[in-house]
């Protein structure tokens, strides 16, 4: 499991416990959103799933969570070998499961 900005430092703890042998990893975010920062995400989530090989699924908080001057969209998503799998829709008002 890593903890959001895990994802954003040069060496992932991600990549550590891919060595380690694990399968799957989780990383619990919850940075606000921007402009364009969905597809920063999706680029981010899709290079470690490729280098690293286990399969980084990314959650994020619901929509519910706001503040006047920050926003969350929910989005989570599944990469597996660089390959988009699955991802749930942005700025829902609902619960989600995200998968195959």
């Amino acid at each position: 499991m890593e903890i959001c900005e895990d994802l954003w430092t040069p060496i992932p703890p991600s990549s550590y416990a891919a060595l380690a042998g694990a399968l799957v990893v989780v990383n619990l975010s919850a940075s606000n959103i921007t402009v364009g920062k969905d597809d920063w995400r999706r680029q981010l989530v899709a290079n470690q799933s490729d280098a690293a090989l286990p399969v980084p699924v990314l959650l994020r908080p619901d929509t519910g969570n706001r503040r006047p001057n920050l926003a969350w969209d929910g989005h989570g998503m599944i990469y597996e070998n660089g390959s988009w799998v699955a991802e749930t829709r942005r700025f829902q008002y609902r619960s989600q499961v995200v998968g195959r």
